[in-house]
């Protein structure tokens, strides 16, 4: 299990406009086209299903860094 599957609290610090936490499929992909992602799918994959800690009980509080 990951630091993240196991966490109490987030703290989210990005450099884009959304974190990735947070972002829906079809804004991710865009951005990782304009990045050129070789393994586009399963960084997609990946990202998209970090969102499941967003639905757990009991949920992380949130944090803001910055």
């Amino acid at each position: 299990m990951s630091y993240e599957a196991r966490a109490i609290m987030l703290k989210i610090y990005e450099l884009s406009l959304i974190p990735g936490l947070f972002q829906n499929e079809a804004y991710a992909r865009s951005l990782m086209e304009d990045a050129g992602i070789h393994d586009l799918e399963e960084q997609l994959a990946a990202r998209l299903s970090r969102q499941e800690i967003l639905n757990r009980t009991p949920r992380p509080l949130g944090g803001r860094a910055g």
